[in-house]
């Protein structure tokens, strides 16, 4: 996913996101949760627990053609 379809998806603009990647801002945690939530909708899942990862379950994955 490029930053652009990121922004996208997000509904976030795209300096936004460029900012969140580089860390140049301390990022709001609504934008945080925002970033989260649209990837999530495309099937990326982060976990916490004793072994914190992030995977991908395509079959819940939702990308636009």
């Amino acid at each position: 996913m490029t930053q652009g379809e990121l922004a996208k998806a997000s509904g976030l603009g795209l300096s936004t996101v460029m900012r969140f990647e580089t860390s140049d801002r301390v990022t709001k945690a609504e934008t945080v949760d925002t970033i989260r939530r649209a990837l999530e909708a495309r099937g990326i899942i982060f976990t916490n627990g004793d072994r914190p990862s992030v995977t991908l379950d395509k079959s819940k994955a939702i990308i636009p053609v």
